[in-house]
């Protein structure tokens, strides 16, 4: 069958039955013989593109991916648009650059969609800061809500196999995605900033710094940062010095803000080791023994004596009524007791000189 006799067949006299095909039919149907006939029989498949349901649209998506290495049809230039009309927007991008190794995928990054846009990470060496951007700005362009979801799930499904992607470009990815995500962090449930969080965002949250939580309005309802404490504390390990320091400065700024609604309205009537893990998670290591009481109206040292540095236990020894009460704590007691001679003789040391200073530090 010519080309001219496959259109006339598929761009009209076909049309209706289009709308249920499956790949088995197409197969059926006709045998494709060149690059030419299969875009007649796309050309014509895609008049029902708008009637199909999303199943038949990957059927024949599939359908076309499978018939083109037999006949070596070229990607480039129009080759993509003339292939799979707008059966392109279904294809997978690793599916396209298997078919053809010439084809420039960076190149047609304008005109992908999100799913297709978190697939280019698993193209080795594809993705620069540059090419971040370029990716960023075409989401950025894509009206709705889910257009940010279906990047990121994507990019993190457990399918996804991402290439080795540099430390710039993560945190390229984590600005760019806060940039818009921060706004709405204030508006999602505490179950949702975690799934943003701690599932999509994970692989780049080791790159969080001022520059990303700029993004993030320190008004966070109680909820959300608390997920954002959870999130940020399972990378503690993985951060420089200055990336913990920038956090705290932000958690510090959340916790001494002056609001009804948030801040040390999220205290409420949360004992000091549930407030302790949940708000401040392992940053609380950043903060001094007396920023941490002034944080908390009802701060219990005894309750979190395991969760303090051996700095911060030297300071509560010397600041807090531990040492005065006419029976010492059971709980000190008992924590000392099991401390390693090291961890008690630093102890020991900040609390002498923090006994000998003449005010508080």
């Amino acid at each position: 069958m010519s080309p001219a006799n496959v259109e006339e067949w598929f761009g009209g006299n076909l049309t209706l039955y289009l709308t249920y095909i499956t790949s088995r039919e197409l197969t059926i149907l006709t045998p494709v013989a060149s690059c030419q006939q299969l875009q007649a029989i796309v050309k014509g498949v895609d008049l029902a593109f708008d009637h199909m349901g999303t199943d038949t649209r990957s059927d024949v998506a599939r359908w076309v991916v499978g018939v083109i290495p037999s006949l070596g049809c070229s990607m480039s230039g129009d080759g993509l648009d003339h292939t799979f009309w707008r059966f392109k927007t279904i294809v997978n991008i690793t599916d396209l650059v298997a078919i053809d190794q010439n084809f420039d995928v960076i190149q047609r990054v304008e005109e992908l969609l999100p799913f297709q846009l978190g697939q280019l990470w698993t193209i080795p060496g594809a993705i620069s800061v540059t090419i971040a951007q370029k990716v960023f700005d075409r989401l950025a362009a894509i009206p709705g809500a889910q257009t940010l979801v279906d990047f990121w799930d994507e990019l993190s499904s457990p399918q996804a196999k991402p290439g080795n992607v540099s430390v710039d470009v993560r945190h390229t990815m984590l600005v760019r995605t806060l940039e818009h995500l921060g706004s709405q962090l204030p508006t999602l449930a505490e179950s949702q900033v975690h799934q943003w969080l701690e599932k999509r965002l994970a692989s780049v949250l080791d790159t969080i710094d001022a520059s990303v939580l700029h993004h993030i309005p320190v008004t966070l309802p109680c909820g959300p940062y608390r997920a954002l404490v959870a999130a940020i504390s399972t990378r503690y390990k993985d951060l420089v010095q200055s990336q913990k320091r920038d956090v705290f400065n932000f958690l510090k700024s959340f916790l001494t803000q002056k609001s009804r609604n948030t801040g040390p309205a999220c205290d409420g009537r949360t004992n000091t080791r549930n407030w302790f893990t949940k708000y401040l998670g392992r940053f609380s290591q950043e903060a001094t023994y007396l920023q941490l009481v002034s944080y908390h109206q009802r701060f219990d040292v005894g309750a979190v004596l395991d969760l303090l540095t051996n700095n911060q236990l030297g300071y509560a020894l010397a600041c807090s009524d531990l040492l005065t009460t006419t029976e010492l704590d059971p709980r000190f007691t008992r924590f000392f007791q099991q401390s390693t001679t090291e961890a008690v003789h630093q102890i020991l040391t900040t609390f002498t000189r923090t006994a000998r200073s003449p005010g508080p530090t």
